[in-house]
């Protein structure tokens, strides 16, 4: 028998966390504890209701279920890494309850025709559960949300969940639904957003997922999924004050799908999105934007680390969307310095294989260091950010700043005095009247075209630039 009025498990679960911080709360064997034995009860699958309409036995087992979905996920989150509980009795938490959890999530689905949150609200009105009845709203939503964001942050997490049939693609549904919603100029609410972040959690433990959710997705939503994320991310761009849990994460879900080669070309307007999403760190709600993403290069977690590090992936793993050279100037004039000054700058990396500074600088400048286009745009960018020319070594990525505007000025020194030169034999050219001259201007072309280049900058694999 199920007891009347709903159990507030979650309250109990939060007060036994939040005493003595160095307790544990559960010993090796979970089923020695009330408290988890009470979430267990309330879990019992059998008393999801399978006929409509609900009565009040029906709105009891589903008020006790999202009671213990939630402390459940708080006690999952709290006791991972032996903190709390031994890693057994974690482990148990998760694989226990996951099967539990998972038959109410798919009936608790908040676009489901069979269940509805009004509805319930109503009934916990209608039988004196007041403090249900006060919950705010999307309370199903919010639940569910947390609960994925907290059980794909452990290691044993990803598995298990993944573990559930199309898992992921639930997951997915269920933030698309959601999203589509919002306006172009409205930002994401935090529910919507966990749910995204619980997606990329599991992106980033799995590739594999990465690609599989590609399939899932095109297969069942089409290319114009896609466009919308991409239209989502460039709406959020645009906002005064976006929501940065869902802005860096719908980075992050981007670049997890760019991992399968034959969705990169539907991806290509990201390499216009990168420079934009990079300036963001200087947004004031950066400040307390802290993403999931583990730093390269044992950086400490700092939000705009994150956001160099995504907005400089997006143009590495998309680079063979490069096309001409074209593409890299138009990065440039986006203001792509900026950024990568600001990195160099502030984070001292040694290993210049993770370093951005030295990648942005052989691999998405360089190219365009090879043509008079991308030399005017570089010098036009340094000048008009007042970016400095020399900066003191000591990184790789200052080395390559420096030696990047020191190719600037020597070839674009090389290009004026060629035309210096080719005006003047064609001044004396002219002057002559025989055109016994001519033939210098083409020689001192070949001299100036065979000048040695620097081999570090712009001789990279990527991207590949034409001229």
């Amino acid at each position: 028998m199920i007891p009347d009025p709903p159990k507030f498990i979650l309250l109990s679960v939060k007060r036994t966390l939040e005493f003595e911080s160095s307790q544990l709360i559960v010993g090796p064997n979970p089923r020695r504890s009330k408290l988890y034995n009470d979430i267990l009860v309330n879990l019992d699958v059998d008393v999801i209701p399978t006929e409509r309409p609900f009565g009040r036995p029906q709105w009891l087992a589903i008020a006790n279920a999202l009671e213990s979905i939630s402390a459940l996920a708080f006690l999952i989150m709290y006791t991972k890494d032996g903190y709390k509980a031994p890693p057994t009795a974690h482990r148990r938490f998760i694989h226990d309850t996951l099967p539990l959890v998972w038959k109410w999530l798919v009936f608790l689905h908040p676009d489901s025709a069979y269940f509805d949150e009004d509805e319930l609200r109503e009934a916990t009105i209608r039988y004196g559960w007041t403090r249900y009845a006060v919950r705010a709203k999307d309370w199903v939503l919010v639940m569910i949300a947390t609960y994925y964001n907290f059980m794909t942050r452990p290691t044993e997490g990803g598995p298990a969940i993944l573990a559930m049939p199309d898992a992921a693609s639930h997951i997915f549904n269920l933030w698309y639904s959601r999203m589509v919603r919002f306006r172009p100029d409205e930002p994401s609410d935090h529910p919507t957003a966990e749910l995204l972040q619980a997606l990329t959690n599991l992106l980033f433990k799995n590739i594999p997922l990465a690609i599989r959710l590609k399939e899932e997705v095109i297969y069942s939503k089409g290319e114009a999924a896609i466009r919308k994320i991409m239209r989502r991310l460039r709406d959020n761009l645009c906002m005064e004050n976006p929501e940065f849990l869902e802005l860096g994460n719908l980075v992050e879900l981007l670049l997890g799908m760019a991992h399968a080669e034959d969705i990169r070309p539907l991806l290509r307007p990201m390499l216009w999105l990168a420079v934009p999403f990079m300036e963001m760190m200087h947004h004031p709600g950066a400040a307390t934007f802290h993403m999931s993403y583990i730093v390269a290069g044992g950086l400490t977690d700092d939000s705009c680390i994150a956001f160099l590090t995504n907005g400089f992936s997006m143009l590495d793993r998309l680079s063979s969307q490069f096309r001409t050279v074209d593409d890299s100037i138009r990065i440039i004039r986006a203001g792509l310095l900026r950024p990568v000054f600001h990195y160099m700058q502030r984070y001292n990396v040694p290993d210049e294989k993770v370093c951005i500074a030295t990648q942005a600088c052989n691999y998405i400048i360089g190219p365009a260091l090879h043509f008079r286009s991308g030399l005017k745009a570089v010098s036009e960018a340094l000048d008009y950010d007042h970016l400095p020319r020399q900066v003191e070594g000591g990184s790789p990525g200052r080395d390559a700043w420096n030696t990047m505007c020191l190719l600037v000025e020597e070839r674009l020194n090389w290009v004026e005095d060629f035309a210096r030169q080719t005006l003047t034999l064609q001044h004396c050219h002219n002057a002559s009247g025989n055109g016994k001259d001519s033939g210098d201007a083409h020689a001192v072309a070949r001299i100036i075209a065979r000048k040695p280049a620097n081999e570090k900058i712009g001789h990279g694999t990527r991207p590949t630039a034409t001229p």
